[in-house]
């Protein structure tokens, strides 16, 4: 009997010093995750506080102009204008042509009802066939490249492609040759090469002026801040994560 309860005492014993070793460690973990989780809020609640900060002072500024915008619809707005500024940037990695040039030819490939994708595929196309030495090039007698063998920029080969088309007669053999050189999305480049240099300068000027222009660097750093922007949601999701994990 006395050796029955003496098993019986350290068994108890056992289990009474496992379950406070877990719930120690239980408590451990919940602060550390406390802890993070705060860590967490801070960040977001920062982050909050400087955009509510800024919308609050370009509210004022709109309203001296007679400009209604509230808080949350600025917000949006400027959110709008960086995923441009960003997608325009990624675009240049693609086509070639830095984010600076393709915000100012963004306009007149609207105007001639063409959209960012119309744009990417065809000034692609042509800055592969700049370097391929692109039949349709040779026949409208435009040089690709320059005195010392270097290819030129793409958006210069683009208006020489342009003044050239203005002197053509329009018909299937025009449209035939626009393809040749721009690919798919040639037929739809017609309009906006009938226009010439000047007509797409003159709506590249129009895109200085009403502000649509983006340097290159603000569009790397559009980039950067959606980067970042993601991460910090991805970060309070792993917070969300462990939280679920502990219950």
């Amino acid at each position: 009997f006395f050796l029955g309860s003496l098993r019986r005492a350290f068994c108890f014993s056992g289990i009474a010093m496992i379950a406070g070793s877990l719930e120690i460690q239980m408590l451990a973990n919940m602060a550390e995750l406390k802890k993070q989780m705060d860590q967490g809020v801070g960040i977001v609640k920062g982050a909050s506080d400087q955009m509510q900060k800024a919308a609050e002072l370009a509210g004022k500024a709109l309203g001296m102009i007679g400009v209604g915008l509230s808080v949350g619809a600025f917000t949006g707005f400027i959110k709008k204008a960086i995923d441009a500024a960003d997608a325009l940037d990624e675009m240049s990695g693609r086509v070639g042509v830095s984010a600076k040039e393709l915000s100012q030819l963004q306009l007149a490939y609207k105007q001639a009802g063409i959209g960012n994708e119309g744009m990417a595929s065809s000034l692609a196309k042509l800055s592969k066939e700049m370097s391929d030495g692109n039949v349709g090039l040779r026949a409208l007698g435009v040089n690709a490249k320059n005195a010392d063998g270097s290819l030129r920029s793409t958006t210069s080969v683009l208006l020489e492609v342009a003044d050239k088309f203005t002197g053509l007669e329009d018909g299937a053999s025009k449209t035939a040759l626009a393809m040749e050189i721009f690919g798919k999305s040639g037929a739809e480049m017609v309009p906006l090469l009938n226009s010439g240099s000047e007509g797409i300068r003159e709506l590249t000027e129009m895109s200085e002026k009403l502000g649509l222009v983006i340097e290159d660097d603000v569009g790397a750093k559009a980039g950067q801040f959606n980067d970042t922007l993601e991460l910090l949601q991805l970060g309070v999701q792993g917070v969300g994560t462990k939280v679920a994990a502990q219950l």
